[in-house]
């Protein structure tokens, strides 16, 4: 979708990052082949699939109620030549 967001806005004859920021989210690859090269923010996938799983592994085994919880992964934030 970045990379799509990035043609549009080449086509409506605006400049990036002069005119606008791009930041796009898990695109990893092709952000990096773009032009200009796409700043993108990164989840750490495995990590946020793991704890889902001990999560999910803790509700089956438990025999009594766990209330819901919020867990809060950090992403990584690689800063291109899309942003200023």
């Amino acid at each position: 979708m970045g990379v799509g967001a990035l043609r549009a806005i080449k086509e409506k004859g605006l400049e990036v990052p002069r005119d606008i920021g791009l930041v796009v989210f898990d695109e990893v690859f092709l952000a990096d082949l773009a032009d200009p090269p796409l700043t993108v923010v990164i989840q750490p996938a495995e990590e946020i699939g793991k704890i889902a799983a001990r999560m999910l592994l803790e509700r089956i085994e438990s025999r009594e109620l766990i209330p819901p919880r919020e867990v809060i992964v950090e992403p990584t934030l690689i800063v291109r030549k899309s942003t200023l």
